[in-house]
């Protein structure tokens, strides 16, 4: 029958095309999709190849994988962590994401843009880590210790973490979109430090909590958590103390 020849056509045509690009399959009942959403290599005469044979309706159907996107991103901070950003790759986080080749250029517009969002889950996930740490604080002591904790422990400032850190604060030096996200992630450090001290314990605070486990990890060895805990202590005993004595306290 010609109608479901016509109807085996589109759907050789709607696998093909997922195959080769890597993008979420439409129904017959799609309406046309904006085409600038689509790579410029996918539109054949102004229509994307997923739209040939999908003309008819009016309704678009969900993508059946709407966590992809995500797992790309984590997969490319996989490959940062394991190759560094020199090393990193299309094919390299395709394989990682065990996601097809074409659904990086479909999410993305480029492995710059892509390393770009990368740092950025990087920064956001570990800002919220900070962050829920921060607020489990009741009192002043315990604000101390979940520095300590962030400094010192093992959820925070992990070895794969700092690696990140690390290739981030480096391509950040040649490229203005990622000094953007490490400018605002030390802006969020320091704002959720605030809900337990003021603006000048903050920004010391901050330091320490970035610069020792950078020490730690060149040095190679662990920390001495009870040294952290009393530099600490003096810090927000000593900054406090000071800004209380007249004209020592900063504008």
């Amino acid at each position: 029958m010609p109608g479901r020849k016509k109807s085996a056509d589109r759907a050789l045509l709607r696998a093909r095309t997922d195959a080769v690009t890597g993008l979420p399959s439409w129904n017959d009942d799609t309406s046309l999709y904006d085409r600038t959403h689509l790579p410029s290599r996918l539109r054949i005469g102004g229509f994307g190849l997923w739209q040939i044979g999908h003309m008819g309706g009016t309704r678009r159907e969900i993508p059946n994988d709407p966590g992809r996107k995500r797992r790309i991103l984590d997969a490319a901070l996989d490959v940062i962590a394991e190759a560094g950003v020199h090393k990193t790759t299309h094919r390299r986080i395709a394989a990682r994401a065990e996601v097809p080749l074409g659904s990086l250029t479909y999410y993305f517009d480029g492995i710059d843009d892509l390393l770009v969002q990368a740092f950025a889950r990087l920064s956001d996930t570990m800002s919220v880590h900070y962050r829920r740490t921060l607020e489990s604080a009741a009192t002043r002591a315990e604000a101390e210790d979940a520095i300590v904790e962030l400094i010192c422990g093992p959820a925070y400032a992990s070895s794969r973490e700092m690696t990140l850190i690390f290739e981030m604060y480096g391509y950040a030096n040649h490229h203005p979109q990622v000094m953007d996200i490490a400018r605002a992630w030390l802006h969020r450090s320091r704002e959720s430090l605030s809900l337990h001290f003021p603006e000048h314990v903050c920004l010391a605070l901050d330091v320490l909590i970035e610069g020792w486990p950078i020490h730690r990890v060149f040095e190679g060895a662990p920390l001495d958590r009870a040294l952290v805990a009393a530099t600490v202590h003096t810090i927000v005993d000593h900054l406090d103390a000071a800004a209380e004595r007249p004209g020592r306290r900063d504008a």
